[in-house]
């Protein structure tokens, strides 16, 4: 077989494999029924890379094996919570909420401390070790009164199996695609594999980045703490009526609005009237040009 034939039956595989995409997860529950699934060591001892024909039977044999490590992957969920808590000391919670999280062996993503006195608040977001969350939030529980709460888990298990087993069939189609990068006899032959090959690499990149990220989020939760002041309210005493002192601030607020009233006729009688006779005068003059003009027309008709 040429290497363009097998070029070709390279790319009908990969678009079979890609129509077939959306059967992954009905193949993941089978196999997770019946565990009779699993594929024996010496049909895996007996496969030949050699042999490009056998190209379609190798990716039967990684969907087996795809459907075996679905058996064995733990149940991935991302948990978040919130909660508003009104505190006595808005440092002190802050700072118990720390300690304890860092000694969970989480980490602190965000810190915001916003006021001062009864108007204080404090906002954390922490990250916490999964296994720890309910015991978090119990403990986030005793700082004071909760006023709301709040806990969420997102199941990410299904998505987590099938990016792996996409993450298996693109590395085998990757390691075919080099081989024939290898085995290539013209220009033409060498560029088709080679751009085929970016776009295999481009897509395992993607799909690794969000396995990543679906392992990191599953690893660690998020909690989001609102610490607010409460407290006694603040009640202030009416004073005593005092007409002396109001009367001399009448006296003051008038002394003010008359020294304002004459500054300001000052400034209009220096910065202001003297453009508006000069502009009154033109007027004026304008008018009388006018005036005349019009009774020499009228005395001529």
């Amino acid at each position: 077989m040429s290497h363009l034939k097998k070029i070709t039956l390279l790319l009908l595989v990969l678009v079979l494999v890609a129509c077939s995409k959306s059967l992954i997860m009905s193949d993941v529950e089978t196999a997770a029924e019946s565990p009779a699934m699993e594929m024996p060591e010496d049909a895996r001892l007996g496969e030949s890379s050699a042999d490009f024909d056998d190209f379609a039977a190798e990716d039967g044999e990684a969907d087996i094996d795809r459907e075996t490590r679905s058996q064995q992957t733990q149940r991935l969920i991302i948990k978040t919570g919130s909660m508003n808590v009104e505190v006595d000391d808005i440092d002190i919670a802050v700072g118990n909420a720390t300690s304890y999280v860092v000694g969970l062996g989480g980490y602190i993503q965000s810190q915001n401390v916003s006021g001062s006195g009864r108007f204080k608040s404090a906002t954390l977001t922490l990250g916490v070790p999964v296994e720890q969350f309910e015991n978090a939030m119990a403990t986030f529980r005793e700082y004071g009164e909760v006023g709301s709460e709040n806990a969420t888990g997102q199941d990410v298990t299904e998505e987590y199996v099938d990016l792996n087993s996409r993450l298996t069939n693109l590395e085998a189609t990757q390691t075919r695609l080099r081989e024939l990068y290898e085995e290539a006899r013209n220009v033409e032959e060498t560029l088709e594999v080679d751009r085929e090959l970016r776009r295999i690499e481009e897509e395992i990149n993607v799909i690794q980045g969000r396995i990543n990220y679906l392992a990191d989020r599953a690893a660690f939760s998020t909690i989001t703490l609102n610490f607010s002041f409460v407290g006694e309210p603040i009640v202030t005493e009416p004073e005593s009526w005092n007409l002396g002192f109001t009367l001399n601030q009448a006296l003051s607020d008038l002394q003010y609005s008359a020294q304002n009233l004459a500054d300001g006729l000052v400034y209009f009688a220096i910065a202001v009237l003297p453009f508006l006779l000069i502009f009154a005068l033109f007027v004026w003059v304008a008018f009388v040009i006018v005036r005349r003009v019009y009774r020499r027309v009228k005395q001529s008709e």
